[in-house]
């Protein structure tokens, strides 16, 4: 059984506190693109607080804690998946491409798409990842949500 180490995310979790506080006392002006890193610093925050959160459940796996395993994995996954479209959003509101021709979006939003429906499925499928035999395997199609 590997262990998880937690040592990344929980200086993620620092970085974040800092960069949320910087944010709430340092902004002027209430925008959509304040808005939008708004969003982007809670899913970096919430995404490395259920970094934490999978790695200690991974770590402590057993027969009474898959369904909070599964629940914390599930819920890590969707927030980290959903970074890169908040950065994306950002920089597209930042640059002001608001008016891109449909298809622009959709470079975004099909992959984000098809990672939400990859995780949200996973409790039936078992493509991101599982637990066999009380241990965690990542699924065949985990990698995907990486590339």
């Amino acid at each position: 059984m590997s262990v998880y180490v937690i040592d990344f995310d929980v200086v993620a979790i620092m970085i974040s506190c800092v960069s949320m506080y910087l944010y709430y006392t340092q902004k002027r002006v209430s925008s959509s693109q304040n808005r939008i890193f708004e969003y982007f610093l809670w899913a970096v925050f919430l995404s490395s607080v259920f970094g934490v959160a999978s790695s200690v459940a991974i770590n402590t796996l057993s027969k009474d804690t898959v369904v909070g395993f599964f629940i914390t994995n599930t819920l890590f996954y969707l927030i980290h998946n959903s970074i890169p479209v908040l950065a994306a959003l950002y920089v597209i509101n930042i640059c002001r491409l608001k008016n891109k021709p449909p298809f622009v979006k959709l470079l975004f939003f099909v992959p984000w798409a098809f990672s939400m429906g990859l995780i949200l499925s996973n409790v039936v499928t078992g493509v991101v990842f599982t637990v066999e035999n009380g241990e965690y395997r990542h699924g065949f199609l985990q990698l995907l949500l990486y590339d």
